[in-house]
């Protein structure tokens, strides 16, 4: 749908020029609300974020799965890890704890797919 200023606008699907794909929610021309963003370029084929937006950034719970099978489930402020998460390691290694700027910081767990903890 779109609104009066021919914006996107309310539940939607674009194919966007670089071939990534967008299914979800808008409010005035950005993404807001839950989606499914797919990427198709070439350096992050398959990659997916599947999770709520604000203001066109993820924002709020989201679950990002990277090209190589690796996946972030957990907070994001502002497109960044940020608060509470967990990354899944495609050894079977994972992260659970604090985020912050997108990076591991403060307390948290790493479990290696052996089970031993750090």
């Amino acid at each position: 749908d779109r609104n009066e200023k021919n914006e996107r606008h309310g539940k939607g699907r674009a194919l966007l020029p670089n071939r990534d794909v967008y299914d979800g929610n808008y409010m005035f021309g950005k993404r807001d609300g839950q989606g499914v963003y797919k990427f198709k370029n070439k350096l992050a084929k398959n990659a997916r974020y599947i999770g709520n937006y604000v203001q066109g950034k993820k924002q709020g719970f989201g679950k990002f799965i990277y090209p190589d099978g690796s996946r972030y489930e957990g907070n994001w402020v502002d497109d960044l890890k940020e608060g509470q998460g967990k990354y899944f390691y495609v050894n079977g290694d994972v992260y659970s704890g604090d985020w912050s700027k997108g990076l591991r910081h403060g307390k948290g767990t790493y479990t290696y797919a052996n089970g031993t903890k750090y």
